[in-house]
């Protein structure tokens, strides 16, 4: 009789191991995105470009995020410059759900900035920031702080933050 339950304990082992194995094949960044954000979860982010943000996750497309951050800021992501993101003591996900919006990178940034909001934008290591003139359709009109006009591609971009005008 020991055995028998010996061996249905360690078959049940491996079975859920099994099963556990199986759905993290299936798992995505999208998708564990838009599990920790259906929670509420307040996650740090690490870009590839080392910059680090920390914030709450509102939106999930299928190649970005929008997350609300502690700073008052809005930030748009791309989820292929996302390098890694924690979670402080949670819950493992199964990073299979879909994503909250069809939505792409250009148009999240394009409808949270509004003219006068500061607007920093980031591609790699570089970033650039100014006052918010008009979005187009892959390209923000920035007011540098010399008064200088700076036009920044988003096809380009790895991130855009936005801090609403006062």
């Amino acid at each position: 009789l020991a055995e028998v339950r010996v061996d249905e304990a360690a078959s049940t082992r491996s079975e859920t191991a099994e099963r556990l194995a199986r759905d993290a094949e299936d798992a995505t960044m999208a998708g564990v995105l838009v599990e920790l954000a259906e929670r509420g979860e307040a996650i740090g982010l690490t870009m590839a470009s080392g910059r680090q943000h920390r914030g709450r996750i509102r939106l999930v497309s299928p190649d970005a995020m929008v997350m609300a951050l502690e700073t008052r800021h809005w930030l748009v992501v791309r989820l292929r410059s996302v390098a890694s993101l924690r979670t402080v003591q949670s819950q493992p996900v199964a990073g299979e759900a879909e994503p909250s919006t069809g939505s792409r990178f250009e148009r999240l940034a394009a409808a949270l900035a509004e003219p006068g909001d500061w607007v920093v934008v980031g591609s790699g290591p570089t970033t650039i920031g100014g006052s918010l003139v008009s979005v187009g359709a892959d390209v923000m009109h920035l007011r540098l702080d010399n008064g200088d006009r700076s036009y920044v591609g988003l096809a380009g971009a790895d991130e855009v933050s936005m801090r609403p005008a006062p």
